[in-house]
């Protein structure tokens, strides 16, 4: 199994970027971190072209996460407090075989506080 991690800085300027990664590695599994959009402007069809699905935690302008997966998932866990006010953690689990979970934590320096 092949898994990215890629903090693109912005999903829109760094599609082009995440497609030759998908032709050249293939992988199973490709998390993103500041994605730097909503949910609803995330670029789904771009990568439904290469067989991935695509759960976002999108936040416009500044942090927001992502998971792209080829691999059929059963939970999605999103945020870590109720109210969180910017999205920095997405979470999946999957059965293949085993059951397996893969997170994408976005810390910063203040976040030490805040959890």
């Amino acid at each position: 199994m092949k898994i990215v991690s890629f903090n693109v800085n912005g999903i829109r300027a760094r599609i082009e970027a995440i497609k030759n990664i998908i032709q050249s590695d293939n992988p199973d599994i490709i998390g993103l971190q500041e994605i730097k959009t909503s949910n609803e402007n995330f670029p789904y069809l771009e990568f439904l072209k290469y067989g991935y699905q695509s759960l976002v935690y999108g936040q416009k302008q500044k942090y927001g996460v992502a998971i792209l997966t080829k691999i059929p998932n059963k939970d999605l866990f999103i945020g870590i407090k109720k109210k969180e006010k910017n999205k920095r953690f997405i979470g999946i689990s999957f059965v293949k075989k085993k059951n397996f979970s893969f997170l994408i934590v976005m810390l910063l320096k203040e976040t030490r506080r805040a959890i």
